[in-house]
C-alpha cells in the first residue's frame, strides 16, 4: 500500500522551471527579510522602552 502512494506522488510531482524556482526564492527571501526586520524593530523598541 505504501509503495503505491509514494510512487503516485512521485509521478505527479515535477521539477520546477528556472523562472518558477527564481520566483519562489525571491518570495521566500523577501519573507525572511521582512520577518527579520520586524523582529529587529520590535527588539529596538523594547530596548528603548526599558
Amino acid at each position: 500500500m505504501q509503495k503505491s502512494i509514494h510512487s503516485n506522488v512521485y509521478t505527479v510531482t515535477k521539477k520546477p522551471k528556472k523562472e518558477e524556482f527564481k520566483a519562489v526564492v525571491k518570495v521566500t527571501g523577501a519573507g525572511i527579510l521582512i520577518i527579520g526586520l520586524l523582529g529587529f524593530i520590535i527588539n529596538i523598541a523594547a530596548q528603548l522602552v526599558r
